[in-house]
C-alpha cells in the first residue's frame, strides 16, 4: 500500500498521530501527514496554524493539495523516477496539454 501513495512522500510526512491544544484548552488527537513545503514556510506558518499544515484525509485529498507545490513534486518525481499522479496536476497544466495535442493532431 505505501508503494501505491510513494508519490505523495516526495512531499509529505509519513503517517503519524499528532495532538493539537486548542486556545479554549481543548486537546485533539488526529492522524495524518505533515506538508513538508507548508511547514519550511515560515510566513505561510506566520498567517496560518500549524493544523493547516497537517493534511487527515485521503490520498485524493493529499494529491489535491501537491496541486499548490506543482514544480517541486514534479522535480522530486522524476528524481525518484516516480510517476506524477494525475491528481496532483493542476488544472491549468492539464489543459494546456491537452490545447497542444489538439493543436498537433489538427496541424
Amino acid at each position: 500500500k505505501k508503494k501505491q501513495a510513494e508519490d505523495i512522500l516526495t512531499m509529505f510526512s509519513e503517517c503519524c498521530t499528532v495532538k493539537f491544544c486548542h486556545s479554549d484548552g481543548k486537546v485533539e488527537t488526529l492522524k495524518g501527514h505533515w506538508c513538508n513545503e507548508c511547514r519550511k514556510d515560515e510566513e505561510f506558518l506566520l498567517k496560518n496554524s500549524k493544523q493547516k499544515v497537517f493534511h487527515i484525509g485521503s490520498n485524493l485529498s493529499c494529491h489535491q493539495h501537491i496541486r499548490s507545490h506543482y514544480e517541486t513534486y514534479k522535480v522530486r518525481c522524476t528524481e525518484r523516477k516516480i510517476q506524477v499522479h494525475h491528481h496532483a496536476v493542476p488544472h491549468n497544466v492539464v489543459r494546456t496539454k491537452e490545447a497542444v495535442k489538439k493543436k498537433a493532431r489538427q496541424g
